[in-house]
């Protein structure tokens, strides 16, 4: 396991349409996109093969 904020990855990998959108309050609300990549903000370590996928800036697998 590596500190996030010791790796210098490109994220763009984890930004996806069409994949994440915000939580709706009510069926009247409108349907809106997470933007950014989708990502927990209180993630703080990535595993040594999810790194690996974001250097080649491949979007790691759920192996």
């Amino acid at each position: 396991m590596l500190k996030r904020s010791d790796t210098t990855n490109n994220l763009e990998p984890l930004i996806r349409e069409g994949v994440s959108r915000i939580e709706r309050k009510s069926e009247h609300d409108e349907i809106h996109e997470i933007s950014g990549p989708v990502i927990d903000d209180d993630c703080k370590y990535i595993c040594n093969t999810c790194n690996k996928s974001l250097d080649t800036l491949q979007s790691p697998s759920a192996n």
